[in-house]
């Protein structure tokens, strides 16, 4: 078994584990995170960070959570076409899969602005994934961001841009 397959598997772990148990679900965003630094796959380091940053978050581990997604911004900054990059999405082009990675980062850091009180920087970040989604060509987050942007409007009564967004 490859490197490549092994990553691959850990995420679909992640993903399993996400919601029901984060213990586990951070056990396998390291494992993909270990796996990615091995072969250099500094991208795939990126979204593994983004996944351990999301689990600590919702453990209140606020500042690891922040620290994660800062080394995650790095590496994608260092790293704007990396080739080769360990599937992300199907069919998709590098310049899709580093868009993606920078929609799932800036989702995460609005998730984390939000979650420490900081709403006008969530909106920011949300979005940032949004735009970045947009690129990616990912229904799925930008099925995100409309809902995080929208909740954004709905919770500072902005009832009929929150609406906009919610009906996307």
């Amino acid at each position: 078994t490859t490197d490549s397959a092994r990553h691959m598997f850990c995420i679909r772990l992640y993903s399993f584990y996400e919601e029901a148990q984060r213990d586990s679900a951070l056990h396998y965003a390291e494992l993909s995170i270990q796996l990615a630094r091995k072969n250099n796959q500094h991208i795939a380091t990126a979204n593994g960070l983004n996944r351990k940053a999301y689990q600590l978050m919702t453990a209140g581990k606020y500042a690891a959570s922040y620290q994660s997604l800062l080394e995650a911004y790095a590496l994608l900054e260092a790293y704007p076409h990396e080739n080769q990059i360990w599937m992300l999405q199907p069919l998709a082009t590098n310049e899709q899969d580093h868009a993606l990675s920078w929609s799932f980062a800036n989702h995460m850091l609005g998730l984390l602005m939000y979650r420490t009180n900081n709403r006008s920087e969530a909106m920011k970040y949300y979005r940032k994934g949004k735009h970045f989604a947009e690129i990616a060509n990912s229904p799925f987050r930008i099925l995100i961001g409309d809902m995080n942007i929208g909740q954004m409007h709905y919770f500072d009564g902005q009832l009929d841009s929150a609406l906009i967004y919610e009906r996307k």
